[in-house]
């Protein structure tokens, strides 16, 4: 059963990277002003 346990955590890994993308887009959207651009 460790093959899904490695599925479960391949799939939260690949959830927390799309919702820091989102993050990511939504400030730079946003163009908010604490917003330091790299």
């Amino acid at each position: 059963m460790s093959s899904l346990k490695e599925q479960r955590e391949q799939l939260l890994q690949e959830k927390m990277k799309e919702m820091a993308d989102i993050g990511v887009k939504k400030r730079t959207a946003e163009n908010t002003p604490d917003f330091d651009e790299p």
